[in-house]
Order: C-alpha cells, then sequence, then structure tokens
C-alpha cells in the first residue's frame, strides 16, 4: 500500500532523552515499515498534533520519551489526543493508564503473576526496613510510580542512605537474583499475538538491563511458560493493543513474573526479530484499514 503514512512520537528537544538513542531505533524502524510502502516520520509528543503537515493515519508514541520528567503534560496531551479523535496506538487511555506504576497493583488485584509490589505516597528509611521484613528479603528496589528507563531506581539495604530518592509516590519491590544470572526477558506481541523475545543481562556488579547502562541484548525464544505468563498478562489489561512489550524475571519461586507492561514507548527490538518487523507492518496496516477492530467485533 503506497502512501501509507505514519508518526512516530519522539522526546521533546528540551528534554535531556533527545540526545538518547532515539534515532537509531526510528531508524530500525523506518526500515523494516518501508517495505509495507510505510513512510514514517516523527514529532515530538509535546507537539500539537493537529498542526502536523500532512495528517498521519496512524500515531505511534513509540519513542516518547521523558515523559516521566512531565507526567501531568503527558496525562493532559493524552487526553487532548482523545478529544480531539488523534488516530494515537496504542490508545491515550491506555498510554495514560499505563504511565504509573500503580498499574501493576491493579493486574495484580485480577489475577495476574506480578513481582510482590509495595506501594507508599513518600519514602521513608522505616518503611524501607518493613518492605525487608515484609518480603523477607535483605535488599529491596525502589522506584518512582512514574519512571522510564530506571530513572531514580536503585537497590537498598539495611544501613544504607537512600541513593537519590523518589520524590512523591513509589513503588518497593524484593531484590530478585534472578537479575544477576538469569537477568530479564522481554516477549514482544503484535496486535496481541506473540513475535519475538529477547534477554536482557545487567553488566557485572549492576541491576539494570538497559542498554543506556551497559545491558547486554541477545535474542531469546522463550519457553512456554513464558509465553503463557505473558499472554495471561495480556488478557488480564484486557485492551485491544497494536503492540505491547512484557517484561518477565523469575521470581523467589522460579516462576515467571511481570516486572514491567510496557504499552507506551518499550523499543521493541525489531533488530532482533527473525521476521523483520513483518508482524508490525502487518499490524499497522490492518489498523489503518480498521480490520483489527472488524475482527474484535466478530470475537464479541
Amino acid at each position: 500500500m503506497r502512501g501509507t503514512n505514519i508518526l512516530v512520537l519522539s522526546p521533546d528537544p528540551a528534554d535531556q532523552m533527545y540526545n538518547g538513542r532515539w534515532r537509531d531505533i526510528l531508524e530500525q524502524l523506518t526500515t523494516s515499515l518501508q517495505h509495507f510502502g510505510i513512510e514514517v516520520s516523527h514529532a515530538a509528543w509535546t507537539r500539537d498534533l493537529r498542526m502536523v503537515p500532512h495528517r498521519p493515519q496512524l500515531v505511534l508514541p513509540l519513542l516518547a520519551w521523558g515523559y516521566q520528567r512531565a507526567h501531568e503534560q503527558w496525562l493532559d496531551t493524552c487526553k487532548d489526543w482523545q478529544r480531539h479523535q488523534i488516530p494515537v496506538h496504542n490508545p491515550p487511555d491506555v498510554l495514560q493508564w499505563n504511565s504509573d506504576k500503580s498499574y501493576l497493583k491493579t493486574l495484580a488485584e485480577k489475577g495476574a503473576p506480578v513481582v510482590p509490589s509495595l506501594y507508599f505516597d513518600e519514602i521513608s528509611t522505616s518503611r524501607l526496613r518493613e518492605s525487608l521484613s515484609y518480603f523477607d528479603v535483605d535488599r529491596v528496589v525502589l522506584k518512582p510510580t512514574v519512571s522510564a528507563t530506571a530513572y531514580k531506581t536503585s537497590i537498598w539495604e539495611a544501613g544504607q542512605l537512600i541513593s537519590d530518592p523518589p520524590e512523591g509516590s513509589c513503588i518497593v519491590q524484593p531484590y530478585l537474583r534472578s537479575i544477576e544470572t538469569e537477568g530479564e526477558i522481554s516477549l514482544i506481541f503484535i496486535s496481541g499475538q506473540y513475535s519475538h523475545g529477547l534477554r536482557k543481562t545487567p553488566v557485572a556488579g549492576d541491576f539494570r538491563v538497559q542498554p543506556e547502562f551497559g545491558g547486554r541484548l541477545t535474542h531469546h525464544e522463550p519457553d512456554q511458560s513464558a509465553i503463557s505468563t505473558a499472554t495471561k498478562i495480556l488478557e488480564t489489561i484486557g485492551t485491544s493493543l497494536l503492540y505491547a512489550r512484557i517484561d518477565l524475571v523469575l521470581n523467589q519461586n522460579n516462576e515467571w513474573a511481570l516486572l514491567e507492561a510496557e504499552l507506551i514507548e518499550p523499543d521493541l527490538f525489531l533488530g532482533l526479530d527473525h521476521k523483520n518487523g513483518h508482524m508490525l507492518g502487518e499490524a499497522i496496516l490492518n489498523r489503518i484499514n480498521g480490520q483489527d477492530i472488524e475482527q474484535e467485533k466478530q470475537m464479541t
């Protein structure tokens, strides 16, 4: 299909993430989609999308990095997209919901296998000590409820000072030693179907698996239990998603558990996809043509 055009949302030029590796990811995405005749342009997520030239047929927030530092603006912008019927996918209501990690609590309450978590309006040493006892561990991971790319994320153990603590609400989880040995696996789903997977492992002495911190990324074929776990999580979310990246870790019982459901701006790691983004290209065309919606109606 020639003449198909999509818009990918990128970091705001004023945000520090603008100097990150998003251009390399955009290039990979563009290369994968051009085989479907899909033209890709980009604009900052903070821009008024009604003013961009050549009104896009679909808007993907895949590179809208930095929203965590302007969260209220992000929420307002999502509402504007919804109000003005901008064709953003995943849908704006999903983008709002997924931007605060308290969504993990919602999924856990619905029965999804989530890494055990405690939520606080603000952090203190006494609350961290309580968390050690609650999880029966000697170390916990502390992060803001609004965070990305390990922003203000740290490990704490008794006797330590809180290093670069979150400001405001936060989430505390047990430190899982499987991160050091097994790393974290990411399962990419396109229109609800499994596409490809990868393993992310940290450098020695670190727990952060992101490439920005030296994390190593390799293609990975997940076992059926991992795929079943990720599928259950998507079913619990219960929304028709164009894309999703489900990040899993082995918990203290050696079972797969959800660390993050990345539904806003995940790197889909198309360079590790042996299908070279074929599923994503087809899904974009189907979404533009309304086929996904029709299929969903038929299923219900």
